[in-house]
């Protein structure tokens, strides 16, 4: 009976040690498989975190892009501006620099192509005043059919060009005046040639 029992507990051991072996097997596959599916899932994320990086940064260098060509396109306008600012200055100088016989004929030109009646007193502005002679000075005193002009002896200090005065009318022909006018008319226009 002795033998019966050896036979009985080798038969339980044999049969344990297998279970064991093949828990142990079983065991061994199922962490290989999880480790297999932890790689491949790490994998798949590194993969996607790669291609999000690549898009991240696809988006920041079109916005790096993007903020330098806006950037470039304010420093164009802005230089082009100050090409406009420095044409009608220059404009401004060689219109406060005109001899007394081309303002003269400004000024004759200016009247006529108003329709005047009446009495009228021009007021000078002393950088044109300045480059006149007495003679020229004297022929801007006229009479004519339905108007007369008078010019007073009072200057505007530091303009060029003149005011034409009936109150309480009164014209300005002032060289600073009239290009203020034609660059509020015309920046928009000379800044876009300048930029094209």
């Amino acid at each position: 009976m002795e033998t019966t029992l050896e036979n009985l507990t080798e038969y339980i051991l044999t049969q344990a040690r297998s279970e064991a072996e093949s828990m142990v097997a079983h065991a061994k596959e199922e962490a290989g498989k999880a480790v297999e599916s932890a790689k491949e899932q790490a994998g798949e994320r590194l993969a996607r975190e790669k291609e999000h990086l690549k898009t991240l940064s696809g988006q920041r260098i079109e916005d790096a892009v993007r903020q330098k060509t806006s950037a470039l396109r304010r420093t164009r306008t802005q230089y082009a501006g100050s090409l406009v600012e420095k044409l009608f200055d220059a404009a401004e100088e060689a219109l406060n620099g005109m001899s007394g016989a081309d303002f003269l004929l400004f000024y004759k030109n200016a009247l006529t192509s108003l329709p005047l009646k009446g009495t009228y007193t021009v007021k000078l502005g002393s950088k044109s005043a300045e480059r006149m002679t007495a003679e020229e000075l004297g022929a801007l005193n006229f009479t004519a059919a339905d108007y007369t002009v008078t010019v007073c002896d009072e200057t505007i200090p530091s303009e060029g060009g003149f005011v034409l005065d009936q109150p309480p009318m009164e014209l300005s022909f002032l060289f600073s005046d009239l290009l203020k006018e034609l660059k509020s008319q015309e920046s928009p226009g000379l800044i876009k040639r300048f930029l094209n």
